[in-house]
């Protein structure tokens, strides 16, 4: 297997990369019907996604593989609620980390996760934070393997309606 080219995303990257999240939405769309739905359009909105690759507060890398993309990771810093209750401090937020289900287990994952790390360490960030669904066992085992753990937990009940 060649080596995986993980850098910045591009412009050019933004077909491959609906693809990729098309993968992640059709998985969530799968276990949770009630939140996720595929849309009538593109997955992701081209402004949207050419408007992040260009913030400096964001991170989306792409991982290459002879000129095919495999994954991709998307990050962005965030500062604590200016409430004082909380304590001032700045954050990164992993909001993807996507790999081809070809490609799980030859490390892309890690690599991404080695980057962001190194990324938020640049951007003066204290910790890295991240959201994942509890029907997601294999991403719940990568980041705990990782060196992530549970800060807090997000419950739901559904209820009839009246």
């Amino acid at each position: 297997m060649s080596a995986i080219n993980i850098r910045q995303a591009h412009a050019a990257d933004f077909d491959s990369m609906c693809c990729l999240f098309d993968e992640i939405d059709s998985l969530h769309r799968k276990a949770l019907p009630a939140l996720f739905r595929k849309p009538s359009g593109p997955v992701r909105d081209r402004a949207y996604v050419l408007n992040l690759i260009a913030d400096p507060n964001v991170l989306i890398l792409v991982a290459e593989l002879e000129q095919k993309l495999a994954g991709l990771a998307h990050a962005f810093v965030r500062e604590s609620t200016a409430l004082p209750v909380f304590t001032p401090r700045k954050f990164v937020v992993i909001d993807s980390i996507i790999v081809t289900q070809a490609m799980h287990r030859h490390g892309i994952g890690r690599q991404f996760a080695e980057h962001i790390e190194l990324w938020a360490k640049c951007q003066g960030a204290e910790s890295i934070e991240l959201n994942v669904y509890e029907f997601n066992r294999e991403a719940l085992r990568f980041y705990e393997c990782q060196g992530y753990s549970t800060l807090s937990r997000k419950m739901s009940k559904s209820i009839e309606p009246a």
